[in-house]
C-alpha cells in the first residue's frame, strides 16, 4: 500500500511544473511578497511512496489532480473494446501523470506503478491556483503536456514505419536520452517494465521482443543483465535506426 511521506525536495524538483511556488522551501523561487503567502497557502502537494503494481487511477475515475513522478517509473495504458490492455506510455522522473483527465473530468486511461516510486500529487484546486497565479508554472505545464503528446505521436509513427529491430533500437535510444537528461549514464539503464509490456508498447509479441534483445546482444551492440541494459556500441544502435531513414529516402 502507498504511504504519505514528509514533503521534501528531490532531484526531480528542479524541473517540476510548480517548483516556483512549491511549499518545499528549498525549491521556492523568489515571488512578489504580496502574493507569496496566498499562493503557498493555497497549494497542498502530497508526496507518497507507491509500490509495484499499485494503480493511481483507472478509466472512468474522476479527475482529482495531477501526479508528478519524482523517482521510479510507471506506465499508462488503455483497455480496448475486447478487454485487452494496450500500453500507451512509460513514465520516468519529471513526467506528469493524469493530464488525460483535463478533457472531460474523468480519466481515459489507467496509470500503474512499475517499481517503488516517489510521486507528488497536486489536487485540482491547488493546480488551478498555480495556473492562475504563476505564469512560469503554466507555461511549463503546457510544455510538459505538449512534449508527452509529441513523443506519443512519433512513437506511433515509428511503429507504423519501422521493423521490429528498428523499433527496439529507437526505444533503447530514447531510454538512453532520458537517462542522460536525468544526469545518469546514457549507456547503462534499467528497464523496469516486463518483456510483455515492452512488446505490447512496441507492437510486437513478447517472443519477438526477447528475440530482438538477444540478437542485439549477440551482435555485441548491447549487454542484457536481467532488467539492466548496457549499450556497448551506440553508433551501431543509431545506425539501425538510420538505415530506415536512408531506405525511405532511396525507396
Amino acid at each position: 500500500m502507498s504511504r504519505i511521506i514528509p514533503l521534501r525536495q528531490t532531484k526531480a524538483c528542479q524541473n517540476c511544473v510548480i517548483k516556483s511556488v512549491c511549499p518545499c522551501k528549498s525549491s521556492v523561487a523568489p515571488l512578489p511578497s504580496s502574493r507569496t503567502g496566498f499562493i503557498l497557502s493555497s497549494i497542498k502537494p502530497v508526496q507518497r511512496i507507491y509500490h509495484r503494481r499499485e494503480v493511481l487511477f483507472s478509466p472512468g475515475d474522476d479527475f482529482r489532480g495531477l501526479y508528478i513522478l519524482h523517482s521510479g517509473s510507471a506506465k499508462t495504458s488503455i483497455i480496448t473494446a475486447d478487454g485487452e490492455e494496450q500500453v500507451s506510455a512509460f513514465l520516468r522522473p519529471n513526467d506528469l501523470v493524469g493530464f488525460d483527465g483535463f478533457d472531460r473530468g474523468v480519466h481515459a486511461c489507467q496509470a500503474s506503478i512499475l517499481e517503488t516510486s516517489c510521486i507528488c500529487f497536486i489536487d485540482a484546486n491547488s493546480l488551478h491556483n498555480v495556473l492562475g497565479e504563476s505564469e512560469d508554472s503554466g507555461k511549463q505545464l503546457l510544455q510538459k503536456i505538449s512534449h508527452a503528446l509529441v513523443t506519443e505521436y512519433y512513437t506511433r509513427l515509428d511503429l507504423n514505419n519501422h521493423n521490429a529491430e528498428q523499433r527496439l533500437a529507437a526505444f533503447l535510444l530514447s531510454q538512453s536520452d532520458a537517462a542522460s537528461a536525468e544526469g545518469l549514464k546514457n549507456n547503462r539503464f534499467s528497464l523496469s517494465m516486463t518483456r510483455r509490456d515492452l512488446g505490447n508498447y512496441l507492437g510486437m509479441a513478447i517472443e519477438t521482443a526477447s528475440r530482438q534483445l538477444n540478437k542485439l546482444q549477440c551482435e555485441n551492440i548491447i549487454r542484457v543483465n536481467h532488467r539492466t541494459i548496457e549499450i556497448l556500441d551506440m553508433d551501431s544502435l543509431k545506425r539501425i535506426c538510420m538505415d530506415r531513414i536512408l531506405q525511405d529516402k532511396t525507396g
